[in-house]
Order: C-alpha cells, then sequence, then structure tokens
C-alpha cells in the first residue's frame, strides 16, 4: 500500500513514513545510509532531504515528490504557528510593561 502524506499532521511525513513502516529512527538512518542523528535532523526539517534516497523511499511505497512537497509544506506550516507563537508572547509582554 502506498504511503501518502497526510496534511496537518503533527509529526513530519517523514517521520510519519517511518512509524507507517514500523522501523526506528535507527533501523531508518541505516537504510536510508545516515547516521541517526543525522536522521533525526532530516526528520524535524533541519536538514533537506537529500534526493539520492528516493529510490530507497519509492522501495518503501512513498512517491519521492509528494513526500518532499509535503515535508516542505510541512515545516513552513511549523514556522507560521512559530512565528505567531512568539508574537503572540511578545505582545502579552507588552501589555504587562
Amino acid at each position: 500500500m502506498p504511503f501518502t502524506p497526510q496534511p496537518g499532521a503533527t509529526d513530519s511525513p517523514i517521520r510519519t513514513l517511518r512509524k507507517t513502516l514500523g522501523i526506528t529512527t535507527a533501523e531508518y538512518a541505516i537504510v536510508l545510509g545516515f547516521s541517526s542523528a543525522e536522521m533525526s535532523t532530516i526528520e524535524t526539517g533541519t536538514r533537506p532531504l537529500p534526493r539520492r534516497v528516493a529510490p530507497t523511499l519509492v522501495a518503501m511505497g512513498a512517491d519521492f515528490d509528494e513526500l518532499l512537497a509535503a515535508q516542505r509544506a510541512w515545516i513552513l506550516d511549523r514556522a507560521v504557528k512559530i512565528r505567531a507563537s512568539l508574537e503572540a508572547e511578545l505582545a502579552a509582554r507588552k501589555q504587562t510593561e
């Protein structure tokens, strides 16, 4: 069954694929050729997903381009939410001054 990223998910699409496959971060890292630390930074969006892993992810049931687009959208959504949270916190602090 092919993997399709879900919009609005809490976890990144890359992490969701790993969980769907039922494997650990360490196992995912080995299969994709990363260290566990590198895999973690990819899952959290700190580091981009390199195109060289496309064939492996396709073999795991993912559409690489769709996964990459979903990951980018997830990162942007996270950034917007973090910014809104920081702006709200700053506004609240200004009101108490």
